[in-house]
């Protein structure tokens, strides 16, 4: 069994939330169109990911997909 990162589920994550993209980019230093860029499959950074992870109050397995 691998992991795979799925940017679907960060966006998820933000929406069910009720965060806005422009908002979590700023708390993370990124721009927005970076996140659209994760959205579509880009693997972040770790930072960015540690990034992520405080802003939406969850660990970074929420972020990878179990693939067998």
């Amino acid at each position: 069994m691998s992991d795979k990162f799925s940017g679907k589920k960060v966006k998820a994550l933000i929406s069910d939330r009720g965060l806005k993209v422009e908002h979590v980019a700023r708390q993370i230093g990124v721009t927005p169109s970076y996140l659209s860029i994760i959205f579509g499959g880009k693997r972040p950074s770790i930072k960015v990911i540690e990034g992520l992870c405080n802003v939406l109050g969850c660990g970074a397995g929420e972020f990878f997909l179990d693939i067998d």
